[in-house]
């Protein structure tokens, strides 16, 4: 099932107003520390920069409160036969079976533990938080990043539900990715996230007894709405690829000279700082609906929300004992650092070895029986 689309007189808006390129710089200036050189060089290319407080750390979380509240406050104000698109659920949907809330790609995993706790102290336990900015953190990142360690994650693994529900209905193939910050506004089922967010905030709010003319409120609100006004980010009325992002610019791209590439240099070549080992939990072996026929399942946590995972087999002159199968992580552009959930999976149509095969992973390796080629059942 399609992701369900805003109305596209919203979108429109969307679009003319920048708000997509803007959403993405607010995510990618306060995730500058976790980024690689490349994406930092990329981010410069567009005149953006390293942004205070980070993605889960002090401040972070009344900023992303904020932001975000602005956000539903303007798109009501300006589209009021469409402002309950910005209710916000009642409570997050897990069944991934949901019609009115598809999980991409079906199958998918049930509902977290950790997250059913997180959304049950939220409900259940408001008062249980400090203040605005705890609230907030809590619910966008596992990320609490420290001076010497930007990776540091949060002890309790209830923290991030927000970035878990982008993730959980996340799909490259959208034009309203969930996944991604510059395409997701399009996606009713980000202002439903946002609005049960905000919902949690205002009640929060409510039970802690906080003023509307709190100035510390006050003052994250106005900074949030000055971000949304801003026009002087650079060249964002088209974002650079990343393969663009050289040079001056507006200039024509620089000529490049080719060079054929023969297989004994191959070995030396640079390697490629987009693509990488990962590593996994889990594989197993399953048969096939045909006979003698067998798929190769695995599953892990991938550092990026939008990194693609896949399966791909070394080449042999001759067939090995066990056939090696890389667990290959793929980054497209700018790395949105959230621990995810994956699972792929490879038909072993010609890639098994004579005794089977060996999943090759960053830390791991694991070896599993597969039958030669009309020999019956896995072991």
């Amino acid at each position: 099932m399609a992701d369900p689309l805003m109305p596209q007189e919203i979108r429109a808006f969307l679009d003319q107003q920048n708000w997509n390129t803007h959403h993405l710089r607010w995510h990618v200036e306060r995730r500058w520390d976790t980024l690689s050189a490349s994406a930092r060089q990329w981010a410069r290319q567009q005149g953006w920069q390293r942004v205070a407080p980070q993605e889960g750390a002090p401040g972070n979380g009344l900023d992303f409160l904020a932001m975000h509240r602005v956000m539903i406050r303007q798109l009501r104000e300006r589209f009021p036969r469409h402002a309950s698109l910005f209710d916000g659920w009642d409570v997050p949907p897990t069944d991934p079976d949901d019609p009115a809330n598809p999980v991409p790609g079906g199958g998918s995993p049930e509902f977290e533990r950790n997250m059913a706790d997180a959304v049950r102290r939220l409900h259940e336990q408001l008062n249980t938080f400090a203040s605005d900015d705890a609230l907030g953190n809590y619910i966008q990142t596992r990320s609490r990043p420290t001076p010497g360690n930007p990776f540091r994650l949060d002890p309790d693994p209830s923290a991030g539900i927000h970035n878990y529900l982008h993730g959980r209905f996340a799909d490259p193939d959208s034009d309203v990715d969930m996944g991604n910050p510059e395409r997701n506004l399009g996606n009713q089922i980000f202002w439903r996230l946002h609005g049960w967010i905000d919902n949690r905030w205002s009640e929060y709010r409510e039970v802690r007894g906080l003023a509307e003319n709190d100035p510390e409120y006050v003052a994250a609100l106005r900074q949030a709405e000055e971000h949304m006004a801003d026009q002087g980010h650079g060249p964002h009325h088209r974002l650079l690829a990343p393969a663009e992002a050289v040079g001056t610019p507006g200039a024509l791209p620089r000529p490049r000279l080719r060079i054929a590439v023969t297989g004994e240099d191959f070995q030396s070549c640079p390697q490629s700082q987009s693509v990488r080992l990962i590593d996994f939990d889990d594989a197993q072996v399953v048969g096939g609906i045909v006979k003698d026929t067998y798929l190769l399942m695995v599953y892990g946590m991938k550092p990026y929300l939008n990194m693609r995972v896949e399966l791909v087999p070394r080449i042999y002159v001759r067939q090995p004992e066990f056939w090696e199968i890389e667990v290959v992580g793929f980054l497209p552009g700018i790395g949105l650092p959230v621990m995810t959930p994956y699972n792929v999976s490879l038909p072993l149509d010609g890639v098994r070895g004579t005794e089977g095969i060996e999943v090759v992973g960053a830390f791991g390796r694991l070896r599993l029986p597969v039958p030669p080629a009309g020999e019956g059942e896995i072991p």
